[in-house]
């Protein structure tokens, strides 16, 4: 036990100095599941999942995850597995609506959903990490990555995790990649699409705190329609204009 201890250290003391410390460690994963690879499972009975953090204030909040939970890894597997047949272990993403696959020799793949393609990416969970360091998460066109999430996401609103749009959001604002709006503008949809009052406030901090061009794209019907300013029949029409306009993508 020991010596694996000191293995998973390894993994957890390189994410953390790829992150500069900011990350977020949660309980050990307390039932060992069968079937995952080694690697997965060597670093979730440390900590089931990781997430990234930022500085607010005196506190810190999440932005996104580096490694999945196990909860994540299986939901997220099962689901690439019965959309698209993709064999392996789904346990993270590159925050442009790509996935990364484990395979069962645990070497890593970056799966692409609009073209269908999975590219290999690293060897191990080491290399992984050692080369994430050097790669720029969004080299897609935001016209790309927005596609990337209407592929992913769909329209099926109940399947869509509204915690994992909101990281999403939060990691723009803090981090905007420049060019058009429409990866930024299509993240706000979904989540006027399945929020409610509390998640006004953060499509307003998209809308005026990144710049004029982003304010402009982000509709201020979506933001009056979750504060109650909205009859039920007027955001549903909003709703259905969001789907028809990316339905065409």
């Amino acid at each position: 036990m020991k010596k694996e201890v000191k293995e998973m250290n390894k993994y957890i003391c390189l994410i953390n100095e790829m992150y500069n410390n900011n990350i977020r460690l949660h309980s050990p994963l307390q039932s060992i599941a069968c079937g995952m690879p080694t690697a997965l499972l060597e670093i979730l009975c440390v900590s089931d999942g990781i997430e990234e953090v930022i500085s607010v204030g005196d506190r810190k909040e999440s932005i996104g995850w580096i490694l999945y939970s196990y909860e994540m890894v299986k939901n997220n597997t099962e689901y690439y597995k019965t959309k698209y047949g993709i064999n392996g272990y789904i346990f993270s993403d590159d925050g442009a609506g790509n996935v990364f696959v484990m395979k069962e020799d645990e070497s890593i793949y970056l799966f692409n959903a609009i073209e269908g393609e999975e590219n290999y990416f690293a060897k191990s969970l080491v290399e992984f990490w050692d080369i994430n360091i050097d790669v720029v998460p969004n080299s897609l066109s935001n016209e790309e990555r927005a596609d990337n999430l209407v592929k992913k996401y769909g329209f099926d609103f109940t399947r869509i995790s509204k915690s994992e749009i909101k990281d999403l959001i939060e990691k723009e604002i803090e981090n905007y990649q420049d060019g058009s709006s429409e990866y930024i503008r299509v993240l706000c949809g979904y989540l006027f699409c399945i929020g409610d009052y509390e998640d006004a406030e953060l499509i307003e901090r998209a809308k005026y705190n990144i710049n004029f061009d982003v304010g402009c794209m982000i509709d201020r019907e979506w933001i009056e329609a979750l504060k109650g300013n909205m009859s039920d029949e007027d955001k549903q029409a909003q709703i259905q204009a969001f789907i028809e306009y990316y339905e065409i993508i």
